[in-house]
């Protein structure tokens, strides 16, 4: 999904770039069922179980997106909002695969 000349292409909560996806996500800490939550406005809300202190509802994103995406933790950062429910994760991997399962996930599909 990246136009001809190369640019990003923006979609609701996610731009995919050349080298992955920028994801606007909504972080619930303390969730008693985590997983993607839907998409409000131009953010992808995602529920954790980690509650919100000394980094553990990043890392349990961390892990959950890259469980949801197939790609290492190592792929994942956050960019903007490490203090905030508001964040900016960039997920490093093929654009399309990581739209197609992100897609897929939140249709209630299995195609992962």
């Amino acid at each position: 999904m990246v136009d001809h000349t190369g640019s990003a292409v923006l979609k609701s909560f996610y731009v995919v770039l050349p080298e992955g996806v920028s994801l606007s996500v909504q972080v619930k800490p303390g969730s008693t069922h985590p997983g993607l939550g839907g998409v409000a406005g131009e953010r992808l809300r995602i529920k954790v179980a980690a509650g919100a202190v000394e980094g553990q509802a990043n890392e349990a994103l961390r892990e959950l997106l890259s469980a949801i995406l197939h790609v290492p933790k190592s792929s994942i950062t956050i960019t903007r909002g490490a203090t905030a429910r508001n964040k900016t994760v960039m997920v490093r991997g093929e654009p399309q695969a990581l739209v197609k399962l992100l897609e897929s996930q939140l249709s209630g599909g299995r195609d992962t």
